[in-house]
């Protein structure tokens, strides 16, 4: 087995030590799965990605599990694969768990297009306080299950002191719904501006400092809603000490969303070559 290139970025920022950590595996076609994950496992971050046949497919691993999609895992892949001249600008389309992801790469800023928009379900407000350690009040709106990439719990909440006032109950969050990856708590922050957390102790990650599937999903959850499409800044990482900014534009029109295109940076923070007897087993 051949030795194999790790590049870590931090995603979602235009600094190092912000955003979120993520692995980027280029040339990853000898490992096999278990040995992702094995590796995803020891690198510990939210997610580490293999890039496979040549620059055409990914796969998203977490600490735990295999995930079939996620945004800032492909973020982060496309800026760091166009700056190591392996991606050149413009529009390409990866194969994906969820099938074909459309992205773009520009000036070191990188799109993705998710699929559209599905609810599954209503979550009950009381139960999703009582997960975030919060009073019933401090919950508002309709908690829902919905997706636009991988199923996620979201639930509104009153304001920012609210918002730094959760506590997640994170066994309690890990077991609220069997098809659910996490629960994030958001509140509006102004005009286009939204404040969000995210917890997935399902996937190994107590909080996560930015997430483009939720970002994506919860954009588009708004536009669902009633609200107006078109561009929200969405601030997550704060409350673990990575601050991060995503940038989320929802086409259609009030009441149905469609074209989410999650938009962002990333930086690179180091290099690293894992010995090929690590993974062959001598």
């Amino acid at each position: 087995m051949p030795s194999l290139d790790i590049s870590w970025v931090d995603v979602f920022t235009d600094r190092p030590f912000a955003g979120n950590p993520l692995a980027v595996v280029p040339e990853a076609d000898a490992l096999d799965s278990e040995q992702m994950q094995a590796l995803a496992a020891e690198l510990g971050l939210s997610e580490t990605t293999f890039v496979l046949d040549g620059v055409s497919r990914l796969r998203i691993f977490t600490p735990k599990v295999e995930l079939p999609l996620a945004g800032h895992p492909v973020i982060g892949t496309v800026v760091e694969l166009g700056r190591l001249g392996l991606l050149a600008e413009g529009s390409h389309v990866f194969r994906t768990g969820a099938g074909e992801t459309p992205v773009k790469l520009r000036d070191g800023v990188a799109t993705m297009t998710q699929p559209d928009l599905r609810v599954h379900r209503e979550l009950d407000p009381a139960v999703c306080a009582s997960l975030l350690g919060l009073e019933p009040g401090d919950v508002t709106g309709r908690p829902v299950v919905c997706e636009t990439a991988v199923p996620q719990g979201f639930a509104q909440v009153l304001d920012r002191d609210t918002l730094a006032r959760v506590r997640p109950d994170l066994g309690a969050i890990e077991r609220f719904d069997e098809s659910a990856i996490g629960l994030a708590a958001w509140c509006e922050d102004g005009d286009g501006r939204i404040a969000m957390r995210f917890f997935a102790p399902q996937m190994g990650i107590a909080e996560d400092p930015a997430t483009g599937s939720a970002a994506g999903a919860l954009a588009a959850l708004r536009v669902a809603e009633g609200g107006e499409p078109g561009a929200v800044t969405i601030r997550q990482g704060e409350h673990v000490g990575r601050p991060s900014t995503i940038h989320v534009e929802v086409g259609g029109e009030a009441g149905r969303p469609e074209g989410v295109r999650v938009s962002g940076t990333a930086v690179p923070v180091l290099r690293a070559t894992l010995d090929p007897a690590v993974l062959s087993g001598g």
